[in-house]
């Protein structure tokens, strides 16, 4: 089993709050179902700066409790258009929408998967994941992040941020002890940092030679999963970090796999 990591995205958060969007400032993470926008001048059911003068999105829940989330259209032609942008601040496209009072086109969620009325499928309520980021939003957050960002990330940085506060609720791990979103949060801290091992600056070139490229729990702990505890590392200096790593990796699969590792490189 490869010691694959998690799914931080520290530095996304940073970038997010360094230009003035509140992510964490929300009361922890809970799924919020896709809902209708409603927006009359100053009243509705979003708002964009949170209690504490932080900019977003956000709702209040049936309980009153803020919640943020992210906005996009509700109807689309996706066979002609793709997936609706996401939008996660109130950004150029949002403002005009605000001015136009075509609020009644938008929904706002949560979750990685959303419903979307597909005009070119007369008018057919499908699920649809992967909506990428609108542009406007993405010019504000800066270090590289762009429109084609997921929104996969976004959902993951406030579900991060939603543990963090709630350090006493147990974690949900599988039989090796990972948590269960593990798959996920390994592909993308690898592509965060771009499939670069930081030990020896060995560059997966192809999507066939990503597999080579691990993420390694810095202090052992494979709960901590905080992007300071987390190094990209390719299966070579992976297999080299310590004893027990060149036991592990002396036997079994991840024998074979190093040995091919070796070969092609």
């Amino acid at each position: 089993m490869n010691e694959e990591p998690i799914y931080d995205f520290g530095a996304l958060k940073a970038a997010l709050q360094a230009n003035g969007i509140a992510v964490g400032a929300a009361e922890g993470y809970v799924p919020v179902k896709a809902e209708d926008v409603v927006f009359h001048g100053r009243n509705g059911n979003v708002f964009f700066t949170n209690e504490d003068g932080e900019n977003g999105i956000f709702i209040k829940d049936s309980k009153g409790k803020t919640r943020q989330v992210f906005m996009y259209k509700r109807d689309y032609r996706l066979e002609q258009h793709g997936k609706p942008r996401f939008h996660i601040c109130k950004c150029t496209t949002i403002q005009s929408f605000i001015a136009s009072g075509a609020f009644d086109h938008y929904k706002y969620a949560n979750t990685e998967t959303v419903p979307v009325s597909d005009i070119d499928n007369g008018y057919k309520e499908v699920e649809v994941s992967g909506l990428p980021l609108c542009s406007f939003c993405a010019s504000m957050l800066g270090g590289g992040y762009t429109r084609g960002m997921p929104v996969k990330a976004f959902v993951e940085v406030l579900r991060q941020a939603g543990e963090a506060s709630r350090e006493e609720e147990a974690q949900d791990v599988d039989m090796f002890g990972y948590v269960k979103n593990w798959q996920s949060i390994s592909q993308a801290y690898r592509a965060l940092h771009n499939y670069t091992c930081e030990a020896c600056g060995y560059v997966a070139e192809n999507p066939m030679q990503r597999r080579f490229i691990q993420v390694h729990h810095i202090d052992g702990d494979k709960l901590n999963n905080r992007e300071s505890n987390l190094r990209c590392l390719c299966i070579e200096c992976h297999a080299q970090v310590d004893a027990v790593h060149r036991k592990n990796f002396s036997e079994g699969g991840n024998k074979l796999q190093l040995e091919e590792f070796r070969k092609q490189r």
